[in-house]
């Protein structure tokens, strides 16, 4: 092979080399580093014209994250979603978001689902496109398609972790305002580290009875615990029930709710 044909072929290979690295600087930087990407639902809490997304969390590296979010939505999807919700005579719906690319609907709609990195897209300011939709049996019924989410704050966020500790008593975290306000099963923790058990993503709506100023309802969300319950599923919170809830760290500092409706209960599994 001549010397010129040898350097043609190594500049070629340069090129290639640099190329190649180029696309993988900005898939690097598109999805957050070393981070994968992935498909996020949440469930959706409604009230006092709020709007919050709590993601459906697994104890793997994608999904390993409990996150609420406030947000706020496009008008003309918030106006749908509002109307919806007075429909609900029974409070029967359990309303859901799940990301989808903005653009034409595909006949399957699983072709547009949007993968994206959860900490890098939940932040202040950044907005994301889905679906809002609740299941009436085995059916999905879309309130608003191509519906723009913006954050606007953080609510809690938490990486679960089994070597984390756990809180002994069942703790909660509360969030909402004083006419709307819910609780969400605070994760960290599986019961049993080492042992296939499962932990417990619990979000309630309640009516605030009673409480002292440092634990009113409001978007930043505030660790509260039931004082003498053991941290395990079977003591999880009911509708119906009246209860006492102390802030962690404080306990004269309290509030007393009512529990409306379970908005999720899902058992998360431990995955190594």
């Amino acid at each position: 092979m001549s010397f010129i044909r040898q350097a043609c072929l190594f500049s070629a290979v340069l090129v290639s080399l640099a190329s190649a690295s180029s696309l993988q600087a900005q898939h690097d930087d598109h999805h957050g580093g070393s981070m994968p990407v992935g498909h996020h639902e949440f469930r959706v809490c409604i009230g006092d014209g709020k709007f919050f997304l709590s993601h459906f969390p697994r104890f793997s590296s994608i999904h390993s994250y409990q996150y609420i979010v406030e947000v706020s939505f496009d008008d003309d999807s918030r106006l749908a979603i509002e109307k919806d919700v007075k429909e609900d005579l029974k409070r029967e719906r359990r309303y859901q978001l799940e990301p989808f690319r903005k653009g034409p609907v595909s006949a399957d709609r699983a072709e547009d689902e949007d993968d994206w990195v959860l900490p890098d897209t939940l932040k202040a300011g950044k907005s994301f496109n889905g679906d809002i939709f609740h299941f009436e049996g085995e059916e999905r019924q879309v309130v608003g398609r191509n519906v723009t989410a913006t954050v606007k704050g953080i609510v809690w966020k938490e990486e679960l972790n089994p070597r984390f500790p756990r809180p002994k008593a069942l703790t909660y975290v509360l969030f909402g305002t004083p006419k709307a306000a819910f609780l969400a099963h605070q994760l960290s923790a599986p019961h049993k580290p080492g042992k296939q058990e499962t932990d417990f993503d619990h979000v309630l709506s309640v009516d605030v009875v009673a409480a002292s100023r440092e634990v009113t309802p409001t978007s930043v969300g505030k660790r509260v615990c039931v004082s003498g319950a053991e941290n395990i599923e079977k003591n999880k919170l009911e509708p119906g029930q009246r209860i006492k809830l102390s802030l962690v760290g404080s306990e004269q500092e309290f509030i007393e709710v009512v529990v409306k409706d379970e908005l999720q209960m899902h058992r998360v599994p431990i995955q190594r």
